[in-house]
Parts: C-alpha cells; sequence; structure tokens
C-alpha cells in the first residue's frame, strides 16, 4: 500500500475526488481515506501544518495501514531564482532548516540519532540531509520528463514556520543549498526512515517564499492542479513503489 500526506484539506481532497471506491478510517483524530488508484491500494491522509503534525501522521500511517512507501504532496515556497510559482519539485534530499542545537557544539540541521560514541558523539546514524527513495524519485522524474511536464530536483527545507519573508529565505539559503522549502517534509521523511518505509516528496511551487509569499500563496490555492499528476504518476506505475 502506498501511503500519501498532504498537510492542507484542500490538497487532500483534489486526490479523493480521483479515488474510488472510498473507505474512511479515524485514527486518533486524523481521517485516513483508503482506495485503489489503478492496481495501487493507497491510503490518503491531511495531517495539518507543521513538522509534529505530520510525524504524528506518518508514524500513525505506517503502524496502521503497513504501507510500503510515503509520499509527501503539497505546495511549497521557492528557494532558487530559476524555480518558478507553478513549477513542480521533487526532493532528492530534505532537512530542517530550524533544527537548531549549535549552542552545544551540534551543526545546525543534525538530528543525533543511534548509538553514541566518541566518534560520533551525536549518534552513528545522525544526519543532516535525508535521503528520499531514488527508486521512487527516479520513476517521477522519468515520468514528468515524458508527459513533457516542468519540474526540478533538489534538496528541500522543512521548518515550522511559513517562510515569508526574505532574510529569513536568504538565511535558509546560506545554511542549505535548497531549492524550495515547506513545513512537512523532512519530518515525514525521519520517521520513514526510521521505520525501513520509502518516502518520497512532490510539490507545486505556489510562491517565492518572500515579502510577497502571503499574496501569492491564497490565490494559487485555486490553481493547485499537483494532485492530478500524482495520481496520473501511480496510476501508471503498475508494481507500485
Amino acid at each position: 500500500m502506498i501511503g500519501i500526506i498532504s498537510a492542507m484539506i484542500f490538497e487532500k481532497q483534489r486526490l479523493i475526488e480521483m479515488i474510488q471506491p472510498v473507505e474512511e478510517k479515524e485514527m486518533y483524530g486524523i481521517c485516513f481515506s483508503i482506495g485503489k488508484i489503478n492496481n495501487n491500494s493507497v491510503v490518503v491522509a491531511s495531517c495539518g501544518e507543521g513538522k509534529v503534525n505530520a510525524a504524528r501522521c506518518a508514524q500513525i500511517m505506517i503502524c496502521t495501514f503497513n504501507v510500503t512507501a510515503v509520499i509527501n504532496v503539497g505546495v511549497a515556497g521557492s528557494m532558487n531564482e530559476n524555480v518558478k510559482r507553478g513549477d513542480i519539485i521533487i526532493a532528492s534530499e530534505v532537512v530542517q532548516h530550524d533544527y537548531d542545537m549549535t549552542a552545544i557544539g551540534v551543526p545546525l540541521g543534525l538530528v543525533p540519532n543511534g548509538i553514541r560514541t566518541e566518534e560520533h558523539p551525536w549518534g552513528d546514524r545522525a544526519e543532516i540531509y535525508v535521503q528520499c527513495s531514488k527508486e521512487i524519485t527516479n520513476y517521477m522524474c522519468s515520468y514528468l520528463s515524458e508527459q513533457n511536464i516542468n519540474y526540478h530536483l533538489g534538496k528541500v527545507a522543512t521548518g515550522d514556520i511559513f517562510v515569508a519573508d526574505k532574510e529569513l529565505k536568504q538565511k535558509i539559503s546560506e545554511n542549505f543549498d535548497v531549492i524550495a522549502c515547506e513545513m512537512e517534509g523532512a519530518a515525514i521523511a525521519y520517521v520513514c526512515e526510521r521505520a525501513d518505509v520509502s518516502f518520497a516528496e512532490i510539490r507545486d511551487i505556489s510562491d517565492n517564499a518572500d515579502d510577497t509569499a502571503n499574496d501569492n500563496y491564497w490565490p494559487y490555492k485555486e490553481k493547485y492542479s499537483l494532485a492530478r499528476i500524482l495520481f496520473e504518476i501511480i496510476y501508471n506505475c503498475k508494481e507500485g513503489f
């Protein structure tokens, strides 16, 4: 089964409209919608904004539905001048740009994990970037290329803040080489990695993560079309992920 997590209800609803039949199951306050896309069984949930909501949803989904892969879908802000509104981005790696323990000597973005030794004081599995599934990422890139759909592949930053300030945008860009920012991806990725579940992220650029972000984000909701593209990607993937 393939899990799909969005932050916002409208992102989930656009996808649910294309999945028939749909069974719904509520777990710990989250509504999970179950159905099929061609031969692939899927479960879709809207987690709500932010890393805590995202991680919580991912863990419940993994434990309850035995998913083999989780795809994070939704909108994002551009962190690169070549990435324009309306473009699609696919994450190669994800990072928590606001995970900050630098005051005690931990590199910015590094999440302690694993066995701590003198050689690995923050754990032998501690990492700044989490790799996305190459299998799923390559498949999505190939499909978009075949359909002549413009996309960008690169690192994506996650944080508990809607980036709408050019100074903050610059600071994130200086710290991490990323093409987009959002509020859920890296949290889901870390949960998936620890559960040995494949993770991928595909997003639609809604704004430029600067002082115009608020003005551009809300109108873009009405133009959101990534759900249709993800539906077609999964529909054409006969063997699942």
